[in-house]
């Protein structure tokens, strides 16, 4: 989790942002990827970045013939655990994810869209995307 400084000790209710990363990539590649936690600093809320169950892959629809655990348990629980810790502002709560981690989010969405006040799910990294363009003929 990051909490930026300024909120830190707050009892005033903050907004929640949770951002999974992509198969085979860790929480911290995830931190990189998206800068979430910059962004945090700016605009006041906290960010947790969550480490999928097993082999660094989400088991986003509880399939026990891939992974034998639940992530979305996992992550509803962890949703729990930050409310008991900080003082989180319920009806805005944010789920982002990057790849395989949009599709945790998606997954997150259909299960319990309600909860959430935004789902994103991207598919390509914030850095260094302008690798990745194609410029227009002249």
């Amino acid at each position: 989790e990051y909490i930026p400084p300024q909120l830190r000790g707050t009892q005033e209710k903050v907004p929640l942002l949770f951002y999974f990363h992509g198969g085979g990539c860790v929480p911290l590649y995830g931190a990189e990827q998206s800068d979430w936690h910059e962004i945090a600093d700016k605009e006041n809320f906290i960010v947790v970045y969550p480490e999928a169950s097993q082999k660094n892959m989400w088991n986003a629809w509880d399939d026990k013939t891939l992974l034998r655990y639940s992530d979305k348990a996992f992550f509803l629980a962890l949703i729990e655990h930050m409310k008991q810790v900080h003082p989180i502002d319920e009806s805005r709560i944010y789920v982002s994810g990057f790849s395989m981690g949009g599709m945790m989010s998606n997954a997150m969405a259909c299960a319990s869209g309600e909860r959430w006040k935004r789902v994103s799910a991207s598919l390509s990294a914030k850095k260094n995307a302008d690798r990745f363009m194609i410029q227009a003929p002249a």
